[in-house]
């Protein structure tokens, strides 16, 4: 029999092997995504599906090699997609699996992007949009073409908004606190990274957000999903790496919010998290709130405000860093920009924490988490209420007593809403014929007379999209790299209880050239880690086939320019309305100066990434 001391040796040395073993494979993680690219893009369909939509990058085989799909995502029904791959030039398929078998079958509609897609390192291709048609039946595979197999469910849909099923194993405590954690970008090619919901989206309920912490998943809210009232309220999941950076996992809720908003018309929507998951939707409020004016509500609960001194350790001493690491350190620069802009006052947050500790050499803890970052000066600040209850770091998530806070909450602040009346705004083209050049990065902005301005689904027929608005004043803008309205902006009056049309008066643009510019981030850099921040950029000028143009329109975020005219924000600038040809640009900065060429096809867009 083992004595006490040769117990808690073997404990150490199992729990040792079993960190090393992560590590070991969130290097081989890290080693694999340091040059990966991403192909995004949209799928519609103009007949009604009968199976799942297979989205794939096809690279032909070299040197007598099996053509391979690199990578490939699953759709429930028509929408946006993500693709991560390596560089090199791929032609992007799709097709409608039936029968789900993962080959192009004689009755299924298939179609490809007009032309092949290629990619260096750390690049992007935007708007790959294809369109499957039920008479379409392309022949567009080599025979014996293979399809990279997955432990995961192959099936589940990486739509924003499809339906869950939490008996799969992409969904298990298991997954989520191993690969889920160790390998990020596995987890997101098997169907992580996205908003699922329990069942269909409802509009005549309130959808309410629940976003996991470090390690966790959609089984740490099981109770939440069982006590929440879902006569009233609808409740859906952010399932998310929490190995990445915090403030990329903010960036891609964002994302996936907007992809949702191209879904459904969302009214009004309350946001529940723990743990690290409040400081990730507390950055995306910070920055993009204004954004999604819906977002009535965020509740934390046992949220780190102050961040995690045993980060600062795994930083300095591991020999494998996760990004989440760096930014938990509580003198990170995650934590020195989360506060600088205050939670609208239109979202009332609330935070509620544990006060019961576990065994624990550290001074006062829920178990997990210090009391001081628990109740850190600057989250309590902005909060409506702080409540504590006699609960550690993880039975919070299982306490009848939290979560009748949490209904009274919501209950209260659902009290306080008056909808005021609504009508219906029906968005149409003016002139249909440039229906083919509206792609996914063309985003459709319903400002009110307050200045909140929100995404509306867009129009992809003649017949146009209706959604039922507030009625009063507002103004119609659209951003595209492809489209613009004459003039920018077209103003509407939407009456309540009636139908107002809006005619978009758009027209194709010629060409645009955008590019990214940034440098590298010191403090990922010290840690191993390939992380960049976006350069203020102080000049750009472009030269091209008679044309020299300057930037001098200025934007503090890249969504505050509607893509009218050329502009610059830290870290991104766009020429638009540029015939085909070939362009030098000249860039300057604090960091110095950089000059570019490019070539612009013609009705095209050419996109730049440059390093500082």
């Amino acid at each position: 029999m083992l004595g006490k001391p040769t117990k808690f040796l073997v404990l150490c040395c199992a729990l040792t092997l079993l960190v090393g073993c992560g590590l070991i494979r969130a290097r081989k993680e890290q080693e694999n995504a340091r040059d990966n690219s991403v192909i995004v893009g949209r799928i519609t369909a103009d007949y009604p599906l009968v199976g799942p939509i297979f989205v794939g990058a096809w690279r032909e085989g070299k040197n007598a090699e099996t053509p391979t799909f690199v990578e490939y995502s699953m759709l429930d029904a028509a929408g946006s997609y993500i693709l991560l791959v390596p560089p090199g030039s791929y032609r992007v398929i799709a097709f409608e699996d039936a029968n789900r078998n993962f080959r192009i079958d004689a009755s299924e509609a298939a179609s490809a992007y007009s032309s092949p897609v290629m990619l260096g390192k750390n690049a992007m291709a935007a708007a790959i949009d294809i369109a499957l048609k039920k008479d379409s039946r392309q022949d567009l595979l080599v025979a014996g073409t293979q399809i990279p197999s997955r432990s995961a469910d192959e099936t589940q849909s990486s739509r924003s908004g499809a339906v869950a099923d939490l008996a799969s194993p992409l969904f298990s405590e298991a997954y989520a606190a191993d690969t889920a954690y160790w390998e990020g970008l596995r987890f997101f090619r098997e169907g992580g990274g996205n908003i699922f919901f329990l069942e269909p989206y409802d509009p005549q309920r309130i959808p309410v957000l629940f976003v996991h912490g470090a390690r966790g998943g959609p089984q740490d809210w099981k109770f939440a999903f069982r006590h929440i009232d879902t006569t009233r309220y609808q409740p859906c999941f952010f399932y998310y790496s929490t190995s990445t950076s915090l403030a990329d996992a903010a960036n891609l809720l964002r994302m996936k919010l907007m992809d949702l908003e191209q879904e459904h018309f969302i009214s009004r929507m309350h946001i529940v998290a723990h743990s690290a998951g409040g400081l990730v939707v507390r950055d995306f409020l910070s920055r993009y709130a204004k954004y999604h004016p819906y977002i009535d509500t965020f509740i934390s609960i046992s949220t780190p405000w102050g961040g995690e001194p045993l980060a600062q350790l795994g930083v300095k001493h591991s020999p494998v860093v996760l990004p989440s690491w760096v930014d938990m350190q509580p003198t990170s620069d995650f934590f020195a920009q989360l506060y600088r802009n205050p939670i609208p006052e239109t979202t009332g947050y609330y935070l509620l924490f544990g006060y019961r500790g576990g065994a624990s050499l550290r001074a006062n803890n829920d178990g997990a988490v210090l009391m001081e970052s628990l109740l850190d000066a600057r989250a309590q600040a902005g909060a409506r209420k702080v409540r504590g209850f006699n609960e550690t770091h993880l039975t919070i998530l299982n306490s009848a007593e939290v979560f009748s806070e949490v209904g009274r909450i919501l209950k209260e602040r659902d009290a306080a809403y008056y909808p005021e009346t609504s009508g219906v705004l029906s968005v149409q083209m003016a002139d249909t014929s440039v229906l083919g050049d509206v792609d996914s990065m063309t985003s459709l902005i319903l400002q009110d007379a307050q200045g909140r301005s929100r995404s509306l689904p867009l129009p992809q027929t003649a017949s146009g999209t209706s959604v039922n608005v507030p009625a009063g004043e507002y103004r119609l803008r659209v951003r595209s790299l492809r489209v613009r309205m004459q003039p920018d902006e077209l103003p509407v009056t939407v009456q309540p209880n009636a139908t107002t049309t809006a005619a978009l008066p758009l027209r194709a643009r010629e060409g645009s050239i955008c590019g990214v510019v940034l440098r590298s981030n010191e403090e990922y850099a010290a840690a191993g880690l390939k992380a960049a921040v976006p350069v203020e950029i102080s000049h750009v000028k472009l030269r091209g086939p008679d044309i020299v143009r300057h930037i001098d329109v200025r934007y503090a975020t890249p969504d505050e320019a509607p893509l009218a005219q050329d502009f610059v924000t830290p870290g991104l600038f766009c020429f638009v309305d540029l015939p085909n040809g070939d362009y030098t640009i000249e860039l300057q900065s604090a960091s110095g100066s950089r000059n570019l060429t490019t070539r612009l096809p013609v009705k095209g867009w050419s996109p730049l990434m440059v390093y500082f």
